[in-house]
């Protein structure tokens, strides 16, 4: 289903996809594109939740069979583009949290982050609970890339509001061998030593089969430590074994902070692990309604941030 604003011939055009877009759904919309601009709307803005197919942040090169691996979010963003003319040019792509670098699509997507959105509230959450230090720790040097600006926010503003909170950071105990074979733990750096006795609040843009995050949280357990593990992450895709992972008892994972990037009303697998609180989805409704706010009064979206 598709959320779409059209004010007038000649006036802004807002489309807003209200789910998690898929192939179909992309294409829909590009057709919908293509008819509003062949309309005469000036000025064209596509807002998504989730990004299709975002998950890329390479750029196009050759693999070892010499055949092109190709930068499939670069080429949908041209489509787009292609669709909508100089409308797109005016309005352009809004996107949650990508993965993807945001320098990879040039200066047609703008990047809100709601990172800190979810880290504000597991971190007041659990605040008052005994523990050491608040430790921020990042998956790869990818994660920490896309996140750590807007974990700093989170914390100043939760510091402003008068809540006692002692951060720490680590980074990186995942690398990638390659693309075909499997990912390896390595030593975590950064302040290793505070993790021992403390919340750790595992930090990332999305959460697929939840393999990697229970692998790093166990190891963070065990070999560092870790009283607690909390994930924060926006897209939760969570497919596979992702609700059999979280339903074991002997999950690592204390709690799942997740947005509703990717809608959880659909899927009756994860209402168990919603309703019993294993899963916290953080609504970004209202976030949605400040970028539609500045659109509509031609303000500065990065303030929304």
């Amino acid at each position: 289903m598709f959320l779409s604003h059209l004010i007038l011939k000649q006036r802004p055009s807002l489309f807003v996809q209200k789910t998690m877009e898929s192939q179909q759904k992309f294409f829909a919309s590009d057709f919908l594109s293509r008819f509003k601009a062949g309309g005469g709307v000036k000025f064209y803005t596509k807002l998504s939740r989730y990004f299709p197919w975002s998950r890329t942040d390479k750029r196009e090169k050759r693999d070892k069979d010499g055949l092109i691996e190709f930068p499939l979010p670069v080429f949908l963003v041209e489509l787009i583009k292609t669709a909508t003319g100089p409308a797109i040019n005016a309005g352009g792509i809004i996107a949650f949290d990508l993965h993807a670098d945001i320098d990879t699509f040039g200066n047609t997507v703008q990047e809100v982050s709601v990172t800190g959105l979810l880290l504000r509230r597991a971190i007041l959450d659990t605040q008052n609970e005994d523990t050491r230090f608040h430790v921020m720790s990042y998956t790869d040097a990818g994660a920490a890339k896309r996140s750590r600006e807007a974990a700093a926010k989170a914390i100043t503003a939760i510091k402003a509001a008068g809540f006692p909170i002692c951060p720490k950071q680590i980074d990186g105990s995942k690398s990638r061998l390659s693309d075909r074979k499997q990912k390896m733990l390595r030593r975590p750096s950064g302040d290793v030593r505070a993790v021992r006795g403390s919340t750790v609040y595992q930090i990332d843009d999305e959460a697929s089969t939840l393999g990697t995050l229970e692998t790093n949280s166990r190891f963070l357990i065990e070999h560092y430590g870790a009283k607690k593990i909390v994930a924060v992450i926006t897209h939760g895709v969570l497919c596979g074994k992702a609700a059999q992972i979280l339903s074991d008892p002997s999950c690592p994972v204390d709690k799942l902070y997740v947005s509703d990037t990717v809608p959880f009303h659909n899927r009756p697998e994860l209402q168990p692990l919603v309703d019993s609180g294993k899963i916290v989805v953080v609504s970004i409704v209202e976030e949605l309604a400040k970028i539609i706010y500045y659109l509509h009064w031609g303000k500065e979206i990065h303030r929304v941030r």
